[in-house]
């Protein structure tokens, strides 16, 4: 009868953190692995574009309902997670904000800002008026997942209408 070698089974492992550096790159600056449950810490540096792992996009800051007077601007923002970076679209009480990606009115305007897998999108409303009141909505994605996320402004000045009672 042969005599079969015993091996044991060992498992291994890694949890990884990742940093901004001073240019904006992000990279893992930390990882920790752990070998049949003896711990070992290694510091190391990657840049990020070597590790690449996608992910649907994640409301990292979502929108936050506005107040503003009437004649001022109005500023929505959120702040996204996201790889590959997400395709967004914006809309007031249900109906979309551009046609074609260009601002249906001239009152909107888009910007946006990306900084590794953090991406910045906002509305900036100006001059707000009684009919910019209502429910603000960005949705966004990419291929792997989409998220939404709305806000109110309210506009101060805005005189609710009232109706005449006849005596």
């Amino acid at each position: 009868m042969d005599q079969v070698p015993h091996r044991t089974m060992r498992s291994l492992f890694c949890a990884g953190k990742s940093d901004l550096d001073e240019t904006g790159r992000q990279y893992l600056s930390h990882v920790e692995m752990q070998l049949n449950a003896k711990p070992a810490e290694y510091e190391i540096s990657l840049p990020i574009e070597d590790v690449q792992t996608e992910f649907s996009p994640m409301l990292a800051e979502p929108l936050q309902s506005l107040t503003v007077a009437k004649g001022k601007e109005a500023r929505f923002q959120v702040r996204l997670a996201s790889l590959p970076p997400p395709e967004v679209m914006w809309y007031k009480d249900k109906k979309p904000l551009t046609r074609n990606g260009v601002a249906i009115s001239s009152k909107h305007r888009f910007y946006y800002q990306t900084r590794a897998h953090s991406h910045t999108r906002g509305l900036i409303i100006s001059p707000v008026d009684a009919s910019d009141a209502g429910l603000y909505e960005l949705k966004a994605w990419n291929k792997l997942g989409k998220v939404a996320c709305s806000a109110l402004l309210t506009v101060k000045g805005n005189k609710p209408k009232s109706k005449l009672v006849g005596r």
